[in-house]
């Protein structure tokens, strides 16, 4: 039987323009492609296999949907496979029951929000906190899955513009919350918060403020994740002091003292690092990529991923990366996905591991330029998708294999 390859493209649409997303579809064959990247030292191999995916076509829109009001989404977190919550790109939080394609709005009250201002703890839980914050200064919390919201204590804010980085809470009772402060004299500053009864009141880490720890927080790229109301990580920038050197705080006795915490790097001398922090991340998790080099030796190439999650386990954990890093996402301490790029400048790799990132399998190849992932399970996913022009939500159901487009819209009531 002759080889072939079969195109599948699906046309994503959103309020900015289109693009589309490139799948191949390979017959059977006796052999499998693979790609192995290695560096100069003894690190974990990267063996990217290209599996046989199944084509998949969506189902026709009812009449229910073509009734609704077409969204984009700027934001998703899945509780199971049909229930979750999400943000979409007017401001307003919304909710799902059927995997991602009609939503209803849940919005509190005339409230703007944004994709770093929820955080949904399980299908009736969450929290959320407006984009910009208003006199008010509240985070809101709804128990009955949107019916009803309650805004917390006003926080005690300053002077100036106040918008959220992070929100997180590892369990019901204690909460996080990462500012971004912005005054009339153009400085902006990261404040961290904390909760310990549900959201309800909201206290400043003061020892953060105005200290040189501070200054190691940049405004926009500042990432937390905590596991519990003491253990917790802050980061997001390469010092001026070290340019080897991530600084990463830490504390373990709830924000009361912080420590700085360094990345393992090679012993080699003479290394010359460069990073940056990954900006797609799922609430929770941290990533950085790395890559060093030595002069004397151009063949010697070091270029990781440094990752941390509250789904994984309270350490750093790293892999080689077969290209550059363009986003990340781990269900538990072995399942994850990666994106990265290709040797094709038109095609991105999506991998999976099994295995915690010893080893990574590609799954699909596409034209995206950044995603946002969420898995419900190791075959049910969704991501939000673009090309730098134009952004889509798209669902998997075979662990990212096959990625079907879905055209998500709010219910009319």
């Amino acid at each position: 039987m002759k080889k072939a390859i079969i195109i599948f493209l699906c046309l994503l649409l959103s309020a900015c323009g289109t693009f589309a997303v490139k799948v191949e579809i390979l017959p059977q064959a006796t052999e499998t492609a693979q790609f192995v990247a290695t560096t100069a030292t003894a690190e974990p191999t990267v063996v990217v296999q290209t599996p046989m995916p199944t084509i998949t076509t969506a189902p026709s829109p009812t009449s229910t949907e073509l009734a609704a009001e077409p969204i984009t989404l700027s934001a998703i977190q899945m509780s199971d496979t049909l229930n979750g919550w999400g943000v979409e790109a007017g401001g307003r939080i919304i909710k799902t029951s059927d995997g991602g394609g009609l939503w209803r709005d849940v919005t509190p009250f005339q409230v703007s929000f944004g994709d770093r201002s929820l955080y949904a703890f399980n299908r009736e839980t969450v929290w959320a906190v407006p984009s910009q914050l208003d006199v008010n200064n509240s985070v809101w919390r709804t128990q009955d899955g949107g019916n009803t919201w309650e805004g917390s204590q006003p926080i005690s804010l300053g002077t100036g513009k106040y918008s959220p980085l992070n929100l997180q809470f590892p369990d019901a009772r204690h909460g996080w919350l990462l500012l971004l402060a912005e005054t009339e004299a153009q400085k902006r500053d990261v404040l961290l918060f904390k909760s310990s009864d549900g959201g309800e009141t909201w206290m400043p880490i003061k020892n953060l403020y105005g200290s040189a720890l501070q200054s190691y927080l940049p405004a926009t790229m500042t990432n937390m994740a905590f596991f519990d109301s003491q253990t917790g990580w802050l980061g997001g920038w390469w010092g001026n002091d070290d340019p080897k050197q991530w600084s990463i705080l830490k504390t373990s006795d709830g924000g009361a003292n912080w420590g700085k915490e360094a990345l393992q790097l090679p012993a080699q001398k003479n290394l010359q690092c460069n990073g940056h922090s990954i900006a797609e991340m799922a609430p929770g998790s941290m990533a950085v990529e790395l890559t060093c080099t030595l002069p004397n030796d151009p063949k010697y190439l070091y270029h990781r991923v440094h990752y941390l999650s509250t789904t994984v386990e309270a350490k750093w954990h790293s892999w080689v990366l077969p290209g550059q890093l363009l986003s990340v996402y781990f269900l538990n301490a072995r399942q994850g996905w990666m994106m990265v790029t290709s040797d094709n400048p038109q095609l991105n790799h999506v991998l999976y591991t099994r295995d915690g990132g010893e080893t990574w399998n590609k799954v699909s190849e596409v034209a995206w330029k950044h995603a946002q992932f969420e898995f419900a399970n190791d075959k049910v996913g969704w991501a939000i998708v673009g090309n730098g022009f134009a952004t889509a939500l798209v669902r998997t159901e075979n662990g990212g294999q096959v990625w079907i487009q879905v055209r998500p819209a709010i219910t009319k009531p």
